[in-house]
């Protein structure tokens, strides 16, 4: 009954409009809420899933089963984890950054030139 009313115009996708109607929506958003659903930016949301799926309109049952995933508050476990995985990844680019700074491979369009012109 709720994808029904989201799929405002019965395509079997949601489109970021759609989502942020329904979002911003009272009577919705109470029902999301009591869902255990707290959409608190649309636009991020929608965002998040558009670049999961690799589209520009979002399926219904995909739709679905992420606001399944989403509902409730987010674990202190959840959030360690997420802060952790993102030192590894910062570590991880710096790493990079250094191999990068101490390779012989120029790091700019001047050197490059150069480099080309030198030959």
């Amino acid at each position: 009954d709720i994808l029904r009313k989201i799929d405002v115009d019965g395509s079997g996708t949601i489109s970021r409009e759609e989502f942020r109607m329904i979002c911003c929506d009272a009577r919705m958003h109470a029902a999301m809420s009591v869902m255990g659903l707290d959409v608190r930016d649309p636009d991020l949301v929608f965002a998040v899933l558009q670049n999961a799926c690799h589209v520009e309109e979002v399926d219904n049952n995909v739709m679905l089963d992420a606001c399944m995933k989403m509902k409730g508050p987010a674990t202190s476990l959840e959030v360690q984890t997420l802060a952790y995985r993102l030192l590894m990844l910062n570590d991880r680019l710096d790493a990079v950054d250094r191999t990068l700074a101490q390779s012989s491979v120029p790091r700019s369009v001047e050197a490059v030139g150069v480099a080309v012109g030198a030959k």
